[in-house]
């Protein structure tokens, strides 16, 4: 894959003036509150989706069409749609907000690189993180059919994505019922790692839900690409994690620290170091059955009907 020599030369013309932000006072907050950060770092940050296109940026494999291929393999006129569908392959920065909660839904983004994550605040300002998200993932495909985003998306990492049109999805259903399985499928597997996460907040103590998470990230990654268990990548810090699994910093703090202790694992800034493999998967308890991405043999079942119906309608001509 090419990569880009200069990952913020497209955002350099769209940085926030510090002094700027906070002329407007309370605002300069708000954005902060949203993007991860504290006011005096808030110049590093984009505004919602204030990046230009680099028109240079190409790459061997469409996320999109990797994502489609978890569940099918794809014919040649299904991988040109697919290639279609895809556009604005942009660079992106850790912390770049890629659209508020509540924001109208023109656009969904699919990660090629990075991890980014969608998340809501309360009224008081408490954030719960919904959902990480890797590379291949579509971002905010739960919201497709809604008018408006249930909640925030923004990036974890530096990465890159590229969108995909409402539109373009409204297309893809209506003239290939296998691509809408699968995009059906990748919306289902999203939606699971939800469910799996509040079940584990209901049913498991902090230290086995942490560890749940830990094997679950793990997991999908492997998915990605062959990544050994004794050290990965994990670039979320303790306060993201009590966000996402309901803890409150001091109490992940805690856990982790005691994992250590325990000689289980230690999570360093931007990785997790695995020293017992066994140990962990035995606290997680964990079963990978949510993650399985087999369709069970309706991809083919779909294709065997439309060779069906197209000889039909060959047979029908001659006739």
């Amino acid at each position: 894959m090419v990569t880009n020599s200069r990952p913020y030369s497209a955002v350099k013309r769209r940085i926030i003036n510090l002094s700027q932000l906070f002329t407007y006072g309370s605002g300069a907050q708000w954005l902060c509150r949203y993007i991860f950060i504290t006011p005096e770092r808030a110049v590093r940050a984009s505004a919602p989706w204030a990046i230009e296109q680099d028109n240079g940026m190409k790459h061997q494999t469409s996320a999109l069409l990797s994502c489609m291929e978890r569940f099918l393999v794809l014919e040649a006129d299904e991988k040109r749609l697919l290639g279609k569908m895809e556009t604005g392959q942009r660079w992106v920065p850790r912390q770049t907000l890629l659209w508020e909660a509540g924001s109208e839904v023109e656009r969904l983004f699919i990660l090629q690189e990075g991890w980014a994550c969608t998340y809501r605040d309360d009224v008081d300002g408490n954030r719960q993180i919904m959902d990480v998200l890797l590379p291949g993932d579509i971002v905010g495909l739960q919201d497709f059919t809604f008018p408006r985003h249930f909640a925030a998306a923004a990036m974890l990492t530096d990465g890159e994505v590229s969108c995909i049109s409402s539109q373009d999805i409204g297309h893809l259903i209506h003239v290939s019922p296998r691509l809408t399985i699968a995009l059906f499928a990748a919306m289902a597997r999203q939606e699971t790692l939800v469910t799996e996460r509040l079940a584990m907040g209901v049913h498991r103590d902090a230290r086995s839900r942490l560890a749940h998470f830990v094997v679950e990230i793990h997991t999908r990654l492997n998915k990605l690409a062959q990544t050994p268990l004794a050290s990965f990548e994990f670039p979320l810090s303790q306060s993201m994690l009590g966000q996402l699994l309901g803890l409150t910093h001091v109490h992940v703090n805690r856990v982790l620290a005691q994992l250590e202790a325990d000689k289980v694992l230690k999570k360093h800034r931007h990785h997790i170091e695995v020293f017992d493999a066994r140990k962990l998967r035995e606290i997680a308890e964990f079963d990978d059955a949510y993650l399985d991405d087999s369709l069970d043999g309706l991809g083919d079942y779909l294709v065997n009907r439309e060779k069906a119906r197209l000889w039909e309608e060959k047979t029908s001509s001659v006739r």
